[in-house]
């Protein structure tokens, strides 16, 4: 059971594989912080996250980051012609 205490050491885990998170973002594609940010924010991977039921807060930032990344790809991927510059600028980035 979540008790208020808990929540607080939960989200103080989340805050910190979202700092890691953000890093690998702007690491991997490229990206600056205030896109990484949105990527992360806006992402099912970070719903995920932000559901202590979940989990995912416990586990290493490498491995919630190959969900995001994968998420990332897909998005990417989804669009033949990427529509805005972002979109474009991350689909030369990727590497198979």
């Amino acid at each position: 059971m979540f008790t208020e205490e808990n929540m607080n050491e939960v989200d103080y885990a989340i805050e910190g594989l979202a700092k890691d998170l953000v890093l690998l973002l702007m690491e991997d594609f490229g990206m600056d912080m205030k896109s990484a940010l949105r990527t992360l924010y806006t992402s099912d991977t970070y719903a995920k996250l932000q559901d202590a039921k979940t989990g995912l807060y416990f586990q290493s930032p490498r491995y919630v980051y190959d969900f995001l990344r994968n998420e990332v790809k897909s998005y990417i991927l989804l669009w033949i012609r990427p529509a805005n510059s972002l979109q474009r600028e991350l689909a030369g980035r990727i590497h198979y």
